[in-house]
This record gives structure tokens, sequence and C-alpha cells, in this order.
């Protein structure tokens, strides 16, 4: 607090207990803690004591700037009849860890309420329930261990319930600490455990049929002995799950998502293989519980996921994202499959007949063909039969136009998009640039490799600055993982909020941010003949230290920095660095 370096997070409505404990190790590290905490009082009023009422007085005032400092701008209505840094104290604390009835009943309605959801974070669950034991403990109720033990093996889903029955058939309950860890243990084990079961798949790539060939090869070099081998899913000795001919066993959590096709796509023929390579291929599929495909750019948007998948074989795989494919039907239009998977381990893009029907469509079989209609009776697709599946040719993709005179410039130009590729034509602010303004970019492969993300930034309302170099936004990216030829692996940019003229300069490490934005001001100012008034940056190390700060200082240029772990407050910075790696990236795709 005292110090740039010393910087904590802002107190809030809703991390008392944590800013309590910064706050403490910082005013004992700034001397400002025994004022705060009342073991330094204040000298009696006489004449002989007024040099140290005076002394008394200051370091009072330091601590109380202290924790004004670190309180944010919404909760300093709280403290403000405060005169010392005592009663801040005292205050915050009657606010924000009331020990009354109300705060104790729904502390303990909380411990016996917190329940782990299937597939959330077990280590962040036990934080949250050891967090709230420890604010009961501060407001003096103590709960037993053998009942604490208990409403934690009660807090675990029904996926755990062999795991809860082996604890409590003991004699003795475990402590919670150590309870604590076996559940984190038994966690991991069966995280581990997952992973060894995806194996072999009749829809896998040849790295998950090596798989099974090895549990074949297993199988025969232990011939001599079958007896001790005992099959997993049918229970039976002789043999082992891998090469088990029983009939599939139904899912037992309805969450996992199946996919059922027959078995000729595994042999891995030319015919079939020939079929399968095209991206433009959908094969129906009554097994399927959801659409689903190996292709990324066949999706309109995809959000990033991380599910099993159960295929024919009673193996798994992964699926890796969900979201929307639009494909275009027999007569022209276009139709969405929402809530589609990409699976990479596909072979072969997998139209789910369940999904058809539950959205009103029909699917008709025939022996050479299969008809799909959607809910008003109307064609959208037809399967043309090869073997013994049914396959769609789809034209969901847009026509070639990779050697259009437009995609040449959007290649050339650092895959532009094509608005701005537009503008630049119309206005002829790039020499030599000459293509039709009627023509369309469409689907670029390379694009869609490079510039996929997870979630976008919110938009706000434009509240530009009036003037040049009033605010200036700042960030520093890398390190990359491979050397520029200068050595250089991080940039750093500047961006001036009402002109958004950016400027990028390369660092061979982050302590030379302060030379880079001395360099920037020079030339900035000199440039534009205006001063730079604010700089806006996240709380790196880079720039919040003792050097930046004071140069800030004798510049007259205050610093405004973003809350820590919230980059959307320094979106402009941060969307440029996207820009710039989307450029980057799709130019080393290219």
């Amino acid at each position: 607090m005292a110090e740039a370096k010393f910087r904590i997070e802002p107190l809030t409505k809703d991390n008392y207990d944590t800013w309590r404990l910064h706050a403490e190790a910082l005013l004992v590290k700034c001397d400002g803690w025994q004022y705060v905490s009342g073991t330094l009082i204040k000298p009696e009023q006489n004449g002989m004591n007024a040099l140290a009422i005076k002394s008394w007085e200051i370091g009072d005032q330091k601590a109380k700037a202290d924790l004004i400092l670190s309180i944010s701008s919404t909760e300093l209505k709280q403290i403000k009849n405060c005169k010392t840094s005592r009663e801040i104290w005292l205050k915050l604390e009657e606010i924000y860890q009331s020990k009354g009835p109300a705060r104790k009943a729904t502390m303990l309605k909380k411990l016996t309420r917190t329940k782990l959801k299937d597939g959330d974070d077990v280590k962040e669950h036990l934080d949250n329930f050891f967090d709230i034991v420890d604010k009961l403990n501060e407001m003096d109720i103590e709960v037993n261990d053998d009942l604490l033990s208990i409403l934690l093996l009660d807090s675990l889903p029904d996926v755990f319930d062999n795991f809860r029955c082996a604890i409590e058939s003991r004699d003795d309950l475990p402590k919670p600490d150590a309870l604590r860890i076996k559940i984190i243990e038994e966690f991991q084990a069966r995280g581990n455990k997952k992973e060894d079961e995806i194996s072999s798949a009749l829809l896998a790539r040849p790295n998950f049929i090596g798989k099974a060939n090895k549990a074949r090869n297993f199988e025969e070099n232990v011939a001599q002995d079958r007896t001790k081998l005992v099959c997993l899913r049918c229970k039976k000795p002789g043999h082992r799950a891998a090469v088990c001919r029983a009939p599939r066993p139904v899912f037992e959590n309805d969450s996992v998502e199946t996919a059922g096709i027959i078995t000729e796509l595994a042999l891995h023929n030319s015919e079939n293989n020939t079929v399968i390579q095209d991206p433009k291929q959908w094969c129906l599929d009554s097994g399927a519980t959801s659409h689903m495909t190996s292709d990324i750019a066949n999706f309109e948007n995809l959000k990033e996921t991380n599910k099993p998948l159960g295929l024919a074989n009673n193996q798994t795989t992964v699926i890796t994202g969900v979201g929307e494919i639009k494909l275009t039907t027999r007569n022209g239009d276009s139709h969405v499959l929402k809530n589609s998977l990409h699976v990479p381990d596909l072979k072969v893009n997998l139209m789910s007949v369940a999904k058809i029907v539950d959205a009103g469509g029909k699917v008709l079989f025939e022996p050479n063909e299969a008809t799909v209609l959607n809910s008003k009776n109307e064609v959208m697709h037809v399967a043309k039969r090869r073997g013994d599946l049914y396959f769609i040719q789809s034209a969901h993709f847009a026509e070639d136009n990779s050697n259009s005179k437009i995609m040449l410039w959007h290649k050339r130009l650092g895959h532009v998009n094509e608005a701005t590729l537009k503008e630049m034509m119309s206005k002829k602010t790039v020499f030599g640039l000459n293509f039709n303004l009627n023509e369309h970019l469409g689907i670029c492969e390379i694009c869609v490799k490079g510039k996929q993300t997870q979630t976008t930034f919110a938009t706000t309302e434009d509240n530009r600055t009036k003037d040049l170099l009033e605010i200036v936004y700042t960030d520093i990216c890398g390190p990359m993982r491979v050397k520029s030829k200068g050595g250089s692996v991080y940039f750093m940019t500047f961006i001036d909020d009402k002109s958004r003229w950016c400027e990028i300069y390369f660092l061979k490490k982050k302590s030379e941010a302060l030379d880079a934005f001395k360099r920037y001001k020079a030339y900035a100012e000199n440039f534009t003949g205006k001063k730079i008034k604010f700089l806006q940056s996240d709380n790196g190390l880079e720039y919040c230290n003792q050097e930046f700060d004071e140069y800030l200082q004798n510049c007259g240029i205050r610093h405004r920095l973003t809350v820590p772990y919230t980059p959307q407050q320094n979106g402009v910075a941060e969307r440029k660095n996207r820009t710039l790696l989307n450029t980057a990236r799709c130019l080393l795709i290219q």
C-alpha cells in the first residue's frame, strides 16, 4: 500500500476475508498495524506530551491513508465519518464480519447445502467448504470433526458413492483434513483411469486402433494362462474387455454422449476411405445422440469443452467443443445443426437421426437412399446408400474462391477482414490494391484456424477522449516460443485513446518496458505537440515498480491500473494484441 510493489486487491463487498489478511500483513510491513490494532494508543493530553501526541497522530494518519487507498471507491462511504485508523478497522469488521445469529445461521445452512456437481473442480469445492468452516470458527462456532467429515462426504456427487461407502464403513472416520487429501487422491485416480480408458474406437484415427492391437497382442502373449484373465465387461474368464464380443451395455450416465456406427467404417478399405476423407460427407447415424464432426472448419461458432464420448465398441474418446453448423438444403435454403459436437478422432461426420426427429423432422429409409424431411415435410437432404451406410452430400462450404483477387489481397495484407479491405480499396489507401468491390471474401479456412476464440470482449459505449495523448493504453504480450531475428520474445504496444494509433516496440525482456515507454513518450509528444496525461496498464511488475512510478510522477503522468485478473478493463490494448497475434498466426499458417 505504501509502495507500488505492495498494492493489494481493493476491498469490495465480496472479498473482505482475503482483503483483511492482505491488509494486516501490509500494515505490519509498513509499521501501521500497531495503530490499527490498538496496541499503540494515543498519549494523554498534557503539556509534556505534545511531541509524542504529534508523532502518534502522524503515524495514525499514515495507517489511515494506507487503509483508505486499499478500499474500492464504492465502499468508501462506509468509513467516511471515521477519524482514526482503528475506527476504520473496527467499522469494516462490524459491517463485513458480523457475528450475529443471522450470519451464523446463513453460514451453517451454506455448509450443509454445499454440493459438488459432477464435472466441477473438486479442489475448488474443497476450498469453498473449508473456507466456510474457517468463517464459522471466527464466529466461535466449532463443528465436531466427525460431523464435518460426514458433511464433506455428503457434499460429493453420486459418482463417489463407492468411495463414500468405503469411508463410512470404517470403525473411525478420518479427520476432515485427512479426508480432504483422500478425496483429492480419489479424484486424481479417477482422472487417470478415464485417460487410460480412451483406447481403440471404431471411428478413431490409427493411434486409437493401435491401442486395441496392443490389447490383442497382450492377450496372445498370456494365452498360456488365460484362466487368470477376467473380462471387465461381461465378467467371464478367458479374455479381456478390449476384445469382448458381448452386447454393448447401456451407459449409466445420461450426460455421456454416444455415437453408434456400423463396423464397416473401421475396416479401412479403399472404398470407404475415399468416402470418409471428404469433409462434406455426412453419414446418417441412428445411434448418435448428437450431430458431430471432426472438422473444426464446419462450425459457425464453437465453445470449448472437454467431455467423454461413448463409441459403439464401449470405448470412449473426447468431445473438445460444442457449436452450431450451418448446412445448405437441397433447394438452396440453409438450416442450423444446433449443439453439434467437435470430436477430433472421428473419421466421418455424423448426423444424428434422433436429433432430426426431436426437431420435428423425419428420416425415411429406402433400399438405395434415405430422405431427410423438415417439420413441414419439405425435403432437406437426400442420402445415397454406399455399402451399408447412407451418406449426404452437403453443400455447406462456400464455393472455392481461393484464387479470387479479393482473397489474394486478403492473404497479402495479413488476413484483414472484408469490410476493412473494401474500405482500403475505395479510399485507395494502399498503392496497387486492385479487385472488384462486388466480390465477396467467403470463408477463409486459415482465418477459421488462426482466429478462433473462446469468448468475445464485451462491447461498451464509445467514450473516447477529445484530445491526443490524453490516455495511452499499454500492454506487453509474450513470451513467444520462438525468438525474433533480433532476439526479442515480447512486444509492447502503446495506443492513443483518441486516434487509436498504435506503436509497437520489441523487447528481449520485460525489464526493458520503461526504456520503451521513454522512447514512445519522446516520439509521440514531439510528433503531436501534446503531453501524455494518463497511462493505463495492468498490474504487471514491469509497470508497477518504484523506478516506473518515480518516472511517471516526475513527468506528471497519472498511472491508471486495472483491477487484477480483469483484462477487460484494458480492452483496447488486449484487443490490439489479439489482432496482431491473429495476423501473425494466419501468415504463419499460410
